[in-house]
């Protein structure tokens, strides 16, 4: 039984329902809000200081080329979940076979594909 249901004895039809989509709506401003403030940290990793005790040392991966085989593929929601209505309905699409680099690039950095180190 959902928790606000201890509250209200009888509800009106379709509260559940829209209950559900605005606590859906809020986990999502939840989950943007945390990855503004991830970005910001990441942006710039020196100030705010978040632990001044943190190791702050750079540690960077060699840049790597992944293949994406492309195909037939689903997209879209499948179940019987929450869902907003911009995910159904699930449908097939038709990816080409790409490649992709391992790690963020700029449009200021070398272009991969014309790198060298691109395959």
């Amino acid at each position: 039984m959902p928790v606000w249901k201890h509250c209200c004895t009888d509800p009106p039809e379709g509260v559940d329902a829209l209950v559900q989509l605005g606590l859906q709506h809020e986990q999502q401003h939840q989950e943007l809000l945390l990855m503004d403030l991830l970005d910001g940290f990441n942006r710039q990793p020196l100030e705010p200081v978040y632990n001044p005790e943190a190791e702050l040392t750079l540690t960077l991966e060699e840049e790597q080329w992944l293949a994406c085989p492309g195909g037939l593929t689903g997209i879209g929601h499948q179940g019987e979940g929450f869902h907003f209505d911009n995910e159904t309905p699930q449908h097939r699409v038709w990816l080409e076979p790409r490649i992709r680099c391992s790690k963020l690039w700029a449009a200021a950095s070398s272009s991969p594909w014309t790198s060298a180190s691109a395959p």
